[in-house]
């Protein structure tokens, strides 16, 4: 998952880098920052934009709240999720947890300026969970929006923190 994601900044010319990630991409793009520095040293990552971040993807709490759901997803191989960008469901592999479970978000020790957006009425992203990771760590920012896990209602707002945030002069 992750080599997927560094794949990306190794095609472009370097530069520093502003990570952008939604749910599962959020757990991705924290961990590609505390990775950044060793392993994509032509590409700083200077700020992390994380929507809904997906921080305890595969860690145990996330299975024992959703029990039912991972007991079937091991069993079968597959599930089916829906999958935001693409307005569609999508399968995916249950190697996918083994590969997440092998990173804890809570101890990488990154001190990249982050913002979070998250919604408080987030049902696939434990808002209380973000907000523990946010709390102790200086460089996060966690902005609690009234919404839910795909935050449509919020757009705007996003955008202007996230433009305040990596220093956009225009509003769009």
């Amino acid at each position: 998952m992750l080599g997927q994601g560094a794949d990306a900044p190794r095609r472009r010319p370097p530069a520093p880098a502003v990570l952008v990630g939604a749910s599962l991409g959020g757990f991705v793009a924290l961990h590609l920052a505390e990775r950044a520095p060793a392993e994509l040293p032509a590409h700083p990552v200077e700020r992390l934009v994380l929507l809904a971040p997906a921080l305890d993807f595969g860690a145990p709490g996330m299975r024992q709240r959703r029990a039912d759901w991972f007991a079937g997803w091991q069993r079968d191989g597959w599930t089916e999720v829906e999958h935001h960008a693409y307005g569609e469901t999508r399968r995916l592999h249950f190697g996918l947890i083994a590969d997440a479970a092998r990173y804890d978000s809570f101890a990488v020790r990154t001190r990249v300026p982050t913002l979070i957006c998250q919604g408080r009425g987030d049902e696939v992203v434990d808002p209380a969970m973000v907000q523990r990771f946010a709390d102790p760590r200086a460089h996060v920012r966690l902005v609690l929006l009234d919404d839910d896990h795909r935050m449509a209602g919020s757009s705007d707002r996003i955008w202007a923190e996230t433009a305040a945030f990596v220093g956009l002069e225009s509003g769009r």
